[in-house]
């Protein structure tokens, strides 16, 4: 019996692989960016404007540093990270529960995974893994092992703050709240004592203070444009399989009530900014809840086996729907004149030669292997560009140290790409005119002769 489930396991694993394999890859264009300025001596916060904690990056850095940048490289670390919460999900619903349970909640996180929005990287995914160690240490009662995972969390996306609801409900049971509490507080500080100091040790405590808590947390999430709440369609369809929890409660409430709070708080991310794959922290949770129903509902329960049917088949065909959505389409922000556009920058211009990209995708400076003519470097978006005095340090590098050729995309009438620096370009339009349209879609621009 164990092999048997071992071996379906194994194949649940392999199926979610081929997945991801075949449908549609999300490369954000800052995880190629921002590990790429690092491996190129650039430091996070002082020489180009971040505003998440670091762990991930520097992690994502150390793995491009040993195997190359690229949408190759970008593609196995997720996959791995993808996976390897798999495993784990399969571990701690075993050790916490049975064989069986890990099997159910393994075959329901592998659909759901790709559902919202899950074959990419963003940080997230990172707290998804993350989380589910969070909880097992709790579960197991290592408290100061929780306290550092919360603090790797934490300083992986400051998101995780949401998870300390859901811990203290489960510090609740039992007694000693106080000595647990204590364990927890230990271990975390430990992980903040770390990072300040070797933010410290760098000399960019300051920058990292003011981007990662002052801005990240306090400017942030309040700036103008940053807000993208849902339609009320997408608000359903995002919800639907947590209706799960309605099933669970009329069962157990006691139960599923701690599932629930953990796989509530786990999608909280999605606020300010509402994208799918800011669900992946909760998915876990709900694919253990799933597994919880299905395996102990009793034949007698005859309504309640109804109602899981019909839910499993609803679930089925949204995960359906979504996947021939995205099956074999091209990669999101790797599309192919994104591509010829970096392979031109490369055989265009000389190792150490600064370009500058406008109004395009950051993952052209590492998929053409140029670093930015302006240090520190700015993501072009409207909350950033909005702290006082950044267009301006932009524009002051560009006349210090003017780029060998800058590589624009149209400016549009809405979202993110509408936004138009004003000195900025006004700077680029008065000494670059253009030379080349690549593709149709990007524009070639060099110094006026």
């Amino acid at each position: 019996m164990g092999k048997k489930i071992s071996l379906l396991a194994g194949g649940a694993i392999l199926l979610h692989f081929f997945l991801l394999f075949y449908s549609k890859f999300t490369a954000w264009p800052e995880m190629l960016a921002w590990p790429y300025f690092i491996i190129k001596g650039w430091l996070p916060y002082r020489d180009f404007a971040m505003a998440h904690t670091p762990i991930l990056v520097l992690d994502m850095a150390l793995f491009y540093k040993i195997f190359g940048v690229g949408s190759l490289q970008l593609k196995l670390y997720a996959w791995i990270l993808i996976l390897g919460t798999d495993l784990l999900l399969f571990y701690i619903a075993k050790k916490l529960w049975n064989v069986k349970v890990a099997l159910v909640a393994l075959l329901s996180f592998v659909p759901l995974q790709i559902f919202y929005e899950g074959n990419g990287l963003w940080f997230d995914f990172a707290l998804s893994f993350l989380t589910l160690l969070i909880f097992y240490s709790l579960k197991t009662k290592r408290y100061v092992w929780a306290g550092v995972l919360w603090g790797v969390a934490f300083f992986t996306k400051q998101t995780a703050f949401w998870f300390l609801p859901p811990m203290a409900l489960t510090l609740l049971t039992g007694g000693g709240l106080l000595n647990k509490t204590k364990k927890i507080a230990i271990g975390s500080l430990a992980v903040f004592a770390l990072v300040f100091l070797i933010a410290w040790l760098f000399g960019i405590l300051p920058d990292f203070i003011y981007w990662a808590f002052t801005y990240g947390i306090g400017i942030l999430p309040k700036a103008a444009g940053q807000i993208d709440l849902p339609a009320l369609r997408s608000l359903v369809v995002a919800f639907a399989p947590f209706a799960i929890f309605v099933l669970g409660l009329k069962l157990d409430w006691k139960k599923y009530l701690p599932l629930g709070v953990w796989s509530f708080f786990g999608v909280m991310g999605t606020f300010p900014r509402w994208q799918m794959f800011h669900f992946q922290p909760g998915v876990p949770f709900l694919a253990l809840a799933i597994s919880l129903v299905a395996v102990t509902v009793k034949k007698k329960q005859k309504l309640i086996i109804a109602l899981l049917a019909l839910y499993l088949i609803l679930v089925f065909l949204m995960v359906f729907r979504s996947l021939a959505r995205n099956w074999r389409v091209q990669d999101r922000f790797l599309e192919n004149p994104v591509v010829s556009a970096a392979d031109y920058i490369r055989k265009n211009t000389k190792e150490g030669e600064r370009i500058f990209v406008l109004n395009s995708w950051d993952s052209l400076y590492a998929l053409a292997d140029r670093l930015p003519a302006s240090k520190p470097w700015f993501p072009q978006l409207s909350w950033i560009f909005s702290v006082p005095g950044v267009e301006e340090k932009v524009v002051a590098d560009l006349k210090l140290n003017p780029p060998t050729l800058i590589i624009m995309q149209p400016y549009t009438t809405g979202g993110l790409s509408s936004f138009k620096p004003e000195a900025l370009t006004d700077y680029i339009f008065k000494y670059y005119e253009p030379t080349e349209i690549l593709e149709g879609s990007f524009a070639v621009l060099r110094p006026y002769k």
